[in-house]
């Protein structure tokens, strides 16, 4: 199988497929599913000999989300079906076609939002409430912003050291051995 472990929304989609028991001059039609949890996306293939052959076009993987999909692929001939494999793919949002984009993770966006309800809370006198771009925050006390703080920081910095493991860098941290 060939299909692509990572593709980005608004490229050109394009790989063919081989299933000798499920051959497309035979009939057989491969099909697949990307799922998440806010989105389905159906990909059909077209017969190119006995071949299976998947072509999306930019028109259409535009406006696929962005995130992690668990796919299906099956083959499909008068109403009988059977699943050919499973896996993974990454749907990466294409930045040409964006006028901005917060590439920030989950961790990198809440540890902000903690970090200025701290000092709005400061600011404020520890008011029990307040309202970040259109948001509004309740909390109980600056004890638990701290802890959020320190919480969100911590996934911050593993998220980073990943990224530097990811790209063949040290990330700083020490290894102590004693013989």
């Amino acid at each position: 199988m060939t299909e692509p472990a990572k593709i980005i929304a608004g490229d050109t989609l394009d790989w063919t497929e081989s299933i000798s028991d499920y051959s497309a001059a035979d009939g057989w039609t491969l099909k697949y599913t990307l799922i998440n949890s806010t989105t389905k996306i159906s990909l059909t293939s077209i017969a190119s000999g006995n071949d299976h052959k998947v072509n999306v076009v930019t028109a259409t993987s535009t406006n696929y989300a962005a995130g992690d999909y668990s796919w299906q692929s099956y083959v499909e001939k008068d109403s009988v079906i059977h699943i050919v494999a499973n896996g993974f793919i990454i749907i990466e949002t294409q930045l040409s076609a964006k006028t901005t984009f917060d590439y920030r993770s989950h961790a990198k966006k809440t540890l902000t939002l903690i970090e200025t309800a701290i000092e709005a809370m400061l600011a404020n006198g520890q008011s029990q409430s307040i309202s970040i771009n259109g948001r509004t925050v309740q909390y109980r006390t600056m004890e638990e912003l701290i802890k959020a703080k320190s919480n969100y920081a911590w996934y911050v910095k593993n998220e980073e050291a990943a990224e530097k493991i990811n790209a063949g860098l040290e990330t700083g941290n020490k290894i102590l051995v004693r013989f």
